[in-house]
C-alpha cells in the first residue's frame, strides 16, 4: 500500500514560499551592513571609507547572484528589465558605451584606466542592482516594505542617539560636543547626510505599514526627529534642500498620502528641532574654554581632529549660524571652473574619475555635482544622454503618482514617500556627492529599487530576451573582477599612499585617498 504526502493547502503559496524568503534577503542585508557600517568601527584601524566601498561591492555581488539562481526572483527580474522602454533604455546604453569609450581615450596609465573603467562598471552595476533589488521588491511585497522601511526606521534612531550619547559624555567631562567630531563612523558628516536624503522622506510611511501600533508611529517620529537633529547640527544644507523641495513638489504632484506624510514629517521636524535648540541649550550651560589658534590636528589617517581646548569653545552652533551656511562652499568656482575645463573635451570630456586625478593636488575629489561630474568626465554628450533618460523615467513616474483618487492606502503612500525620497537624493546628487559615496550608493539601490519594484507593470512583458540573460551574467562576472580589483588595490592602499602627494580629507572617490588613480607605478 502506498502512503500519500499531504498536500499544502495553498499549492501556489507553496511554490512561492522559497522565492519569497530569497526576496527578504537583500534588503536585510543591505539593512544590516547600512546600520553596522554606521554605528560600529568595522575592521578598524583601516579607513572606514574604505571598508563600506568594499562591503558595498561584496553585496552588489551576492545581490545579483541570489537573483541569478533564485528561479522566482531570476523571472521578476526579467519582468523589471523588459518594462524598460527603449526611449529610456537606449539613452543609458549608448552612455555607458561612451563612458568606456573615454576612459580608454583619456588613459595614461594602466592604473588610470583601470580606475576609470572601475568607475563606469560600478556606475553601471548600480543600474543593474536597482533592478534586482525591485525584482525582489516585487516577490517579497508588503513583507519586503516592512523589513526595509524598519532597517531605515532602526539606522535613524541608532545614529541620532548615538550622537546624544556623545554630547552627553562630553558634558559629563565639562566639554562641549563640536560638529567636526560628530558621526565618527563616517569620514566626513556629509557621507551621512547622503543617507538621510534618501531615508528621511520614506520613513514618515513606517505607521501606514504597523497599521494601529503605537510603537511604530513613536519609532516613526523618533527616527525622524534625530535625523533632522543630526541634519541642523551638521550643517547639512544639501541634504535640508533636497528633503523640503521633493517634499514640496511631490506633495503636489501625487494624490496620494500627502496628509498624512506631511504630518509626520512636521511632527519630526518640529521634534528635531526642539531637541537640536535643547542641545544648544545645554551648550550654553558650559563655562567657556580657551581658543586653540590651531585647532585641527591630523591622524594618521589623513583626517583632522579636534584638540580638546576647541571642544569647549561655543561652536556647536557654527555649522548653522556660521558664515559657510549662506556661502556655495566654493562649489559654485568649482562648477565653473569645470565647465571651462569640459569645452577642451566636450565630445568625450576628461575621462571617468579624472576630476579627481588629473586636477591641482588639494582638488576635491569630485565636483559635488553628479551632471558637472558626467559633463566633466564623460563628455556633454553622456551627460545630455543620462539626463534625457532620468526626465523620461520621471515623467512616468509622475503619470503613475497623479492617477486615481486619493487614497491613504499603504501601498499607494508608500509609494509617494518612496518617490519623495529618490526625489530628494536627486536634488542633493545636484549639489554633492550622493551618486559618488559607497553608503550613499548602497541606499540608493535599495530606495531607488523599492520604488521601482511597487509600481505596478502594466501590459505582458513577454519572455526574457537573450540580451537580457546575458546582462545579468556579465554584471555578476564584472563585479566579482570589481570586487578582486578592490581588494587587491585595498591591500597596496599603504604603498600608493606613499606615492601619493600630501592631501586633505575631502579627497575621497573609489578610496578615502582619492588620488591613486593618478599613479602610474605597479606595487
Amino acid at each position: 500500500m502506498t502512503e500519500t504526502r499531504p498536500q499544502h493547502p495553498n499549492p501556489e503559496r507553496a511554490t512561492r514560499l522559497p522565492g519569497f524568503i530569497f526576496s527578504l534577503l537583500p534588503p536585510t542585508a543591505i539593512g544590516v551592513v547600512l546600520l553596522l557600517t554606521s554605528t560600529v568601527p568595522l575592521f578598524a584601524p583601516a579607513w572606514k571609507y574604505d571598508i563600506k566601498r568594499l562591503f558595498e561591492l561584496w553585496l552588489l555581488f551576492a545581490v545579483l547572484l541570489l537573483t541569478a539562481i533564485v528561479p522566482a526572483l531570476r523571472r521578476k527580474f526579467f519582468e523589471q528589465l523588459t518594462r524598460t522602454p527603449r526611449s529610456i533604455a537606449v539613452p543609458l546604453l549608448i552612455a555607458a558605451s561612451l563612458g568606456v569609450f573615454s576612459a580608454w581615450v583619456n588613459a595614461t596609465t594602466i592604473l588610470g584606466l583601470a580606475y576609470s573603467a572601475a568607475e563606469v562598471a560600478l556606475l553601471t552595476l548600480l543600474v543593474v542592482g536597482v533592478y534586482a533589488m525591485a525584482a525582489a521588491r516585487a516577490l517579497g511585497g508588503e513583507s519586503f516594505d516592512r523589513i526595509a522601511l524598519l532597517m531605515l526606521t532602526l539606522l535613524g534612531v541608532c545614529v541620532g542617539m548615538q550622537e546624544l550619547v556623545g554630547v552627553a559624555a562630553a558634558w559629563a567631562s565639562g566639554l562641549e560636543f563640536h560638529p567636526r567630531i560628530a558621526l565618527m563612523h563616517f569620514s566626513w558628516p556629509r557621507f551621512y547626510n547622503q543617507i538621510q536624503s534618501w531615508s528621511i522622506p520614506v520613513i514618515a510611511a513606517l505607521p501606514l505599514l504597523f497599521p494601529g501600533k503605537p510603537l511604530a508611529r513613536v519609532l516613526c517620529v523618533a527616527s525622524l526627529a534625530l535625523h533632522w537633529y543630526v541634519v541642523i547640527a551638521t550643517g547639512g544644507r544639501g541634504t535640508m534642500l533636497g528633503v523640503v523641495s521633493a517634499i514640496a513638489l511631490v506633495s503636489l504632484l501625487a494624490s496620494s498620502g500627502r496628509r498624512v506624510l506631511l504630518r509626520y514629517h512636521a511632527t519630526g521636524l518640529v521634534t528635531g528641532v526642539l531637541v537640536y535648540a535643547a542641545v544648544a541649550y545645554g551648550h550654553g550651560l558650559l563655562e567657556p574654554g580657551p581658543s586653540d589658534p590651531n585647532p585641527e590636528q591630523p591622524n594618521v589617517a589623513g583626517q583632522s581632529v579636534e584638540t580638546p581646548s576647541t571642544l569647549t569653545s561655543g561652536k556647536f552652533t557654527e555649522p548653522m549660524t556660521g558664515k559657510r551656511v549662506l556661502t556655495s562652499s566654493g562649489r559654485i568656482a568649482m562648477w565653473r571652473e569645470a565647465w571651462h575645463e569640459s569645452l577642451e573635451s566636450p565630445w568625450l570630456g576628461k575621462g571617468p574619475m579624472n576630476y579627481a586625478c588629473h586636477g591641482p593636488v588639494y582638488r576635491a575629489g569630485h565636483p559635488h555635482s553628479m551632471p558637472v561630474q558626467l559633463m566633466y568626465e564623460w563628455g556633454i554628450p553622456a551627460m545630455v544622454l543620462i539626463l534625457i533618460a532620468t526626465l523620461l523615467a520621471g515623467r512616468r513616474l509622475i503619470t503613475h503618482l497623479r492617477q486615481g483618487r486619493s487614497t491613504q492606502a499603504p501601498g499607494r503612500v508608500l509609494t509617494t514617500a518612496l518617490a519623495t525620497g529618490v526625489a530628494a537624493a536627486g536634488v542633493h546628487a545636484c549639489l554633492s556627492g550622493v551618486l559618488v559615496m559607497p553608503a550613499s550608493q548602497l541606499t540608493g539601490v535599495l530606495v531607488g529599487g523599492w520604488l521601482l519594484g511597487s509600481l505596478p507593470i502594466q501590459g505582458d512583458t513577454g519572455r526574457a530576451s537573450l540580451m537580457a540573460r546575458l546582462l545579468l551574467i556579465s554584471a555578476i562576472a564584472l563585479t566579482l573582477l570589481l570586487a578582486a580589483f578592490a581588494h587587491r588595490e585595498h591591500a597596496h592602499a599603504g604603498l600608493r599612499l606613499e606615492q601619493t602627494p600630501s592631501m586633505d580629507r575631502l579627497i575621497p572617490r573609489f578610496w578615502q585617498n582619492g588620488k591613486v588613480c593618478a599613479l602610474g607605478a605597479e606595487p
